[in-house]
């Protein structure tokens, strides 16, 4: 079950390997050098009034996620809106599914910056052309591949991007 997260800031790059459709959709701070997303907003009314000419997300993450980030400084301002077990916006437009880790700054580090995207094929999973998974059941499969063999040791989950406010 995907529940409210919180909301980034961000807009479709170019950015990423070559075979990814362009341009694509992320919330991975690495691939949006320009645009200010690295912020996790959990009012919304504070990422509506964010200056950049860009969109606004939210962003819905898996219910097993918090148990697996633990406890540490800043976890429970980070899951503010997850704790309250929230669901996506009415006006939520969901663009796809990302498979992402939380890095220990609390901001998300992409699948596709690392090697899994390119075994997707193996899997049998394809991208939408906005360079998401469009199914929940595929990103699952991705997600449960990270997990046996993680670039490196930080929580993964399916991030739900979702439009609002359009």
């Amino acid at each position: 079950m995907q529940i409210l997260g919180g909301y980034v800031i961000a807009t479709p790059t170019k950015l990423g390997p070559a075979d990814l459709p362009q341009p694509l959709w992320t919330i991975s701070p690495c691939l949006l050098p320009d645009v200010p997303h690295a912020d996790w907003f959990t009012d919304r009314t504070h990422a509506e009034v964010t200056t950049v000419d860009a969109d606004l997300l939210a962003v819905g993450i898996e219910e097993d996620f918090r148990a697996a980030v633990g406890d540490k400084p800043g976890t429970d301002e980070f899951f503010h809106l997850f704790d309250q077990q929230l669901p996506l916006p009415g006006d939520a437009e969901i663009l796809g599914y990302e498979p992402v880790g939380l890095e220990t700054d609390f901001t998300f580090h992409s699948w596709h910056c690392f090697p899994y995207a390119a075994e997707r094929r193996t899997l049998g999973v394809t991208l939408a052309p906005n360079g998401l998974l469009a199914d929940h059941g595929d990103a699952l499969r991705v997600l449960d591949l990270i997990r046996e063999d993680p670039p490196y040791e930080v929580p993964w989950t399916i991030a739900t991007l979702a439009v609002v406010g359009k």
